[in-house]
């Protein structure tokens, strides 16, 4: 199950790569727009860079379900047939954690970090990481014992956990903020 999960991941962030590049070329948008004090523009580059990064996820979530037989063939041997299995499903479930993740990375990372409001991105990620994620993992896993593919389910569900309140902030507009003139 180690190995398993240990190429879920790896294909996950290679599918990330993407968003997390546009996350940042959203932060440099924002940034320069609300510089200009052009906080309308800001607000519709945020949403132009967020419809990119859902198209981009799930292109990047059909391209991974489009190798996972190649990957799969590929460990078929040097993983045991139980490992194979594990890869099989964690490959699948990596698809829709690549989409969550590709929003909250746009949004958290983008958005809110160009507007000057990094510190939400920290509490948001602090609260929900340690005060939900990994309380339900570890009650999926010890308390409940849940097969490791339930468990795993619990944990590809992290980024979703928390875009409800991600979504609520960024629906407010309180993170454009022009950092150089706004001194409240």
């Amino acid at each position: 199950m180690v190995a398993a999960n240990a190429v879920a991941v790896m294909v996950v962030n290679i599918g990330a790569i993407a968003c997390r590049g546009f996350a940042n070329a959203t932060t440099i948008i924002i940034s320069q727009e609300l510089g200009k004090d052009h906080k309308d523009t800001a607000r519709e580059y945020g949403k132009r860079m967020l419809r990119i990064t859902i198209i981009v996820s799930l292109i990047g979530c059909a391209i991974i379900l489009a190798v996972r037989p190649m990957i799969l063939d590929f460990y078929r041997d040097k993983l045991t047939e139980t490992a194979i299995y594990y890869l099989g499903i964690f490959i699948i479930m990596t698809t829709w954690r690549l989409v969550g993740e590709g929003i909250n990375t746009c949004l958290i990372c983008g958005c809110f970090r160009g507007g000057g409001d990094s510190r939400f991105g920290m509490i948001v990620d602090s609260i929900f990481m340690w005060l939900v994620a990994v309380p339900l993992t570890f009650l999926g896993a010890y308390v409940l014992k849940l097969p490791p593919v339930w468990v795993y389910f619990i944990m590809t569900l992290d980024e979703f956990e928390k875009m409800p309140v991600v979504f609520i902030h960024y629906f407010r507009n309180k993170w454009l903020t022009n950092i150089t003139r706004d001194f409240d």
